[in-house]
C-alpha cells in the first residue's frame, strides 16, 4: 500500500509520541517521584526561666553567676580563675550598685545610688575606705580619709561656692579654703594652742585676724566703707589699741582693762 508523505509524517508523530510516553512510564522523572517536602516551623521558647545561671570554663570553675540573693534581689557576680570574685553587680534595696574587689576579695570600688543621692567609695587592699565621693541637689562632696578612717580633707561645692577644709585626727578643722558668693579667705587653727587666724574678702570688705587663744591677744585688721581699721585686743579679749582713718581723719586710740580710752 502507498502512502503519500503527510501520512508518513503523522504515523511518525505517532509513534515518538508512544515512545516518549513508554519511556516515561518505565523511566519517569526524579521530580515525578519525588517525596513532597514539608516545611515546618521551630519556635523558640519566649523566656528561659531559673533561679540561677552559672558559666563555667573548660576546666568547669566557676566564673560568672547570675542569680537571686536571699532577699529575692537580682546580682550578677564575676569571678577570676582563682574563684576570687572581681566584679559584682546588684540591686539593693531597690537601689543599683556595683562593687569592683580586689584580689584578697576585699572590695576595692564601690558605686551606689539611691534616692537622689550617689556615691562612689574607693578603699585600699584591707577594705578599708580610703576617698569617697557623694553628690546630692543640695552639694557635692569629696572626702579623703586617712588610715584611722576618719576625713583629713574635705571639698565640698554647693550653688553658692566651694570650700576646702583639712581636719586633724580629732577631726577639728586646721585650715580652711572657701570662695563664696559673699566673699573668698582662708582660716587656719593649731588644735595643740588654739591660736588662729583669718584672710579674708567679705562683702567686697578685706578682714586680717590673728588670735591668741590661750591668752586672748587679739590682732584685727579691716577696711570697710569708712576706711581702714587696725585694732589690738588684750587678754580680756577686749579692744587695747585702735589705729583708724575713718573718712580722712586718722586717729589712734588707746583703751584701759576696761575698755574705757586713756588718750586719743
Amino acid at each position: 500500500m502507498k502512502t503519500d508523505n503527510t501520512t508518513k509524517l503523522l504515523l511518525a508523530f505517532i509513534g515518538s509520541a508512544i515512545w516518549y510516553a513508554g519511556f516515561q512510564a518505565t523511566n519517569g522523572s526524579d521530580k515525578a517521584h519525588a517525596a513532597p517536602v514539608v516545611q515546618t516551623e521551630v519556635s523558640a521558647p519566649e523566656a528561659v526561666t531559673a533561679h540561677s545561671f552559672i558559666l563555667t570554663d573548660s576546666k568547669g570553675d566557676k566564673r560568672a553567676e547570675l542569680m537571686l540573693d536571699n532577699s529575692g534581689a537580682p546580682v550578677l557576680n564575676m569571678y577570676d580563675p582563682s574563684g576570687v570574685p572581681r566584679i559584682s553587680l546588684a540591686i539593693t534595696k531597690g537601689s543599683p550598685q556595683l562593687c569592683i574587689y580586689h584580689m584578697n576579695g576585699k572590695i576595692s570600688s564601690d558605686l551606689y545610688s539611691a534616692a537622689g543621692i550617689s556615691s562612689l567609695t574607693l578603699n585600699n587592699s584591707q577594705g578599708m575606705p580610703g576617698v569617697m565621693i557623694n553628690t546630692n541637689k543640695q552639694a557635692s562632696q569629696i572626702l579623703l580619709l586617712g588610715s584611722d578612717n576618719l576625713p583629713r580633707l574635705t571639698m565640698e561645692a554647693y550653688p553658692t561656692g566651694s570650700m576646702i577644709n583639712m581636719l586633724s585626727g580629732m577631726m577639728k578643722p586646721m585650715l580652711a579654703l572657701y570662695a563664696l558668693d559673699k566673699g573668698l579667705g582662708m582660716s587656719g587653727v593649731d588644735t595643740k594652742s588654739g591660736n588662729n587666724f583669718s584672710i579674708g574678702m567679705n562683702n567686697d570688705i578685706p578682714d586680717l585676724g590673728m588670735t591668741n587663744q590661750g591668752s586672748r591677744t587679739k590682732i584685727e585688721m579691716k577696711d570697710n566703707s569708712y576706711g581702714p581699721n587696725l585694732m589690738l585686743g588684750n587678754t580680756l579679749n577686749k579692744t587695747a589699741v585702735s589705729l583708724s582713718n575713718i573718712k580722712g581723719d586718722p586717729a589712734l586710740k588707746v583703751f584701759n582693762a576696761s575698755g574705757i580710752t586713756r588718750e586719743a
